[in-house]
């Protein structure tokens, strides 16, 4: 499945969408249920690596939404500009499928032929014969009916968009895992690294003299994390691994370890086996920090994720000890993420206690 990012303008300000070509074509939803709604590109390639969607990153079309509004107030049949009106159209009814209703426009029946003149008039190349245009002529009746379903486009828009206020940065990231970070140095591991969000924050608190080992199966969001390690902080050592981290690694004696919105793609052995790994890594008493969606449900995007209450079983069964909440941050995507911490135990028989 390929994901393209949208952009539209609504009330002065540029916003970002995630939407795939379907039948018909869908948008991103966040847990709520609405459409979720990104301030900048980056945070758009960020989620989508967070949740390893297929972003294809082409330039995104502008919906300007301000300028259908005021364009919907003066339309006359004269001043119809088709094809950013069949965009809008083609938006709303995005809108109206990613939140599963069949249309946008409850009278469809009676409006299709409006569509349909928009279609045409927008004189697609795909569609439209070489040397010839298609000028639709519009009544005044087709005028208002235009009018008001579009209008309706705009309400369905506003009521039904995430307006994203809250977005997490850099700060965010480092501040989730820093009551997990006892000190400055030594070797850590990021696993699931993606595109390093939760890398570069462990750098910060780690400073120059640490080394990061960050093992993700995608090469490429691993290059941009080492184009990024290279930029914000030279001066830590990285070793990126492209690798499944539930399979098997060959890995340092570990001071500490970060697992960030990652372990919810794994279930049963395979995420048993993964803690296992991880904590066989861990120096006796080094800190596993481990970020995740506030879930008890998965979804398309975040198949197996896990309340902290859950977390905190879970890590007493894989042989970690001192489970605790570190931090809690609202999502713009999936209501709520929280960072907690489990240390591996002291005198732990490992690869790790004994090297």
């Amino acid at each position: 499945m390929q994901w393209f990012p949208l952009a539209y303008r609504l009330d002065g300000r540029t916003r970002y969408l995630l939407w795939y070509d379907d039948t018909p074509e869908r948008l991103l939803l966040d847990a709520a249920g609405c459409i979720a709604s990104y301030g900048t590109l980056t945070e758009v390639v960020e989620q989508a690596e967070l949740l390893h969607l297929a972003l294809q990153m082409e330039p995104p079309i502008l919906h300007d939404l301000d300028r259908l509004a005021a364009q919907l107030v003066v339309l006359r049949p004269s001043t119809i500009a088709c094809a950013p009106l069949l965009e809008a159209w083609n938006l709303f009814d995005a809108v109206g499928a990613s939140l599963r209703w069949s249309r946008f426009d409850p009278q469809s029946s009676r409006t299709q032929k409006l569509y349909e003149k928009l279609f045409w008039g927008s004189n697609l190349p795909a569609v439209t014969p070489a040397g010839e245009q298609y000028r639709p002529i519009w009544s005044l009746r087709e005028v208002r009916q235009l009018r008001i379903v579009l209008f309706d486009g705009l309400q369905l828009f506003r009521h039904n968009v995430v307006a994203g206020e809250y977005s997490m940065d850099h700060a965010d990231h480092v501040a989730l895992i820093r009551g997990g970070v006892p000190g400055p140095g030594g070797t850590w591991a990021d696993f699931g690294a993606g595109g390093g969000a939760f890398t570069l924050a462990l750098a910060e608190l780690l400073g120059p003299t640490a080394a990061i080992v960050a093992v993700d199966r995608d090469a490429g969001a691993l290059g941009r994390l080492a184009r990024g390690m290279a930029a914000q902080f030279p001066a830590v050592a990285l070793e990126t691994l492209t690798a499944d981290f539930a399979g098997s690694l060959a890995l340092p004696p570990l001071a500490g370890a970060v697992a960030a919105n990652a372990l919810h793609f794994l279930t049963g052995g395979h995420r048993e086996a993964a803690l296992a790994q991880i904590r066989a890594a861990l120096l006796p008493g080094a800190p596993l920090i481990v970020v995740e969606y506030s879930l008890d449900r998965g979804n398309t995007w975040v198949p197996h994720p896990f309340t902290y209450a859950r977390w905190e079983t879970m890590a007493r069964e894989a042989g970690f000890t001192g489970t605790r909440l570190l931090a809690r941050r609202p999502s713009r995507t999936f209501a709520e993420i929280y960072s907690a911490v489990s240390y591996a135990p002291h005198g732990d028989d490992s690869a790790a206690s004994s090297a």
